[in-house]
């Protein structure tokens, strides 16, 4: 009978400097692992732009030819009924510090109504407005003066492009002032990071509701958000970009 061998199946040693550059011994960490651990995460930073420094807004409305943003500037009417109108809003970006070449993680749009519909609901969005237009001479039927908008009338599909998705301004509860003031957050992520990157001219942002029955059951609604120029600045319209190198 033959005889039988016995098979070693324990992992031979090796010696460190015989080894192919793949190979380690254990307890030793490979040189681009610790090249990994070694590298800082970028951190992101956040910008706050709010307040007359950084923010001119207006409102526009297609049932007055007046220029709404020399009165009450404190204070903004949005509505939606049988004509509509537009709550004007840029942010100075070239003021912020941001470099051109930041990327943006997140950009937010916020909006303070103290004095919500009173019934209905509106479906909202914030749209990347297409030519520059002036706080003080914007209207319904020009951006500035001496300037027409691309239709002679201001329009959302033709004098407006990008947009955030549409969030929804609900109606009071039972209280006709919102105290504090209820805050509406817009994603307008994409919107910011075309105008550092020079994609886009920052010409800010057109608010408003569109009719949707579905959200609104046919109700024409009204509500009041703070302006730029209001005395309590965390409460004024405020845009919050969180960006990296």
């Amino acid at each position: 009978e033959p005889k039988r061998k016995l098979v070693d199946f324990r992992t031979p040693r090796r010696t460190i400097s015989k080894l192919n550059a793949g190979y380690v011994e254990v307890g030793e960490v490979p040189a681009f692992a610790r090249a990994m651990s070694s590298a800082t995460p970028t951190a992101s930073k956040i910008k706050i732009l709010q307040g007359r420094e950084f923010v001119t807004d207006t409102i526009i409305d297609a049932q007055s030819k007046k220029q709404l943003g020399r009165g009450r500037k404190d204070n903004r009417i949005m509505r939606r009924g049988a004509a509509d109108n537009a709550f004007l809003v840029r942010f100075e970006l070239a003021a912020s510090g941001i470099p051109k070449t930041a990327k943006v993680k997140k950009a937010t749009l916020s909006l303070f109504v103290w004095d919500p519909s009173s019934r209905g609901r509106a479906k909202t969005a914030a749209f990347q407005v297409t030519r520059p237009w002036d706080e003080m001479s914007a209207t319904w039927a020009q951006p500035q003066e001496g300037k027409t908008w691309q239709n002679g009338a201001f329009k959302l599909d033709a004098d407006t492009k990008l947009q955030s998705e549409f969030i929804v301004l609900e109606p009071d509860q039972g209280k006709d002032i919102a105290n504090p003031p209820i805050e509406y957050r817009f994603d307008v992520t994409e919107l910011a990071s075309a105008w550092l990157a020079g994609k886009a001219g920052n010409y800010g942002l057109a608010v408003a509701s569109v009719e949707d029955r579905s959200v609104d059951d046919g109700n024409w609604t009204r509500c009041q958000v703070y302006g730029s120029e209001f005395d309590q600045v965390k409460y004024t319209p405020k845009l919050e970009i969180e960006w990296e190198e």
